[in-house]
């Protein structure tokens, strides 16, 4: 584990806090940093699926272009 994960059904991990912000960008940078984007907030929700229930495509377009869920 490093700083960009926190523990599934843990505190906030830092991809879902990019979501709070809507940040595309601050998505696709931790993504790409490594960040586990199969991890889940403490509701059990991936930060995918927080994004499309929010209606941020682009940042499930980060997702799936570059194939990080």
């Amino acid at each position: 584990m490093n700083d960009l994960d926190g523990v599934s059904g843990g505190p906030l991990p830092a991809l879902h806090r990019c979501l709070i912000n809507g940040s595309a960008t601050c998505a696709e940078i931790l993504a790409l940093r490594g960040a586990k984007v199969n991890i889940t907030d403490p509701r059990g929700q991936l930060p995918i699926g927080v994004a499309a229930q929010k209606g941020m495509l682009d940042i499930v377009e980060v997702f799936i272009y570059n194939r990080v869920f």
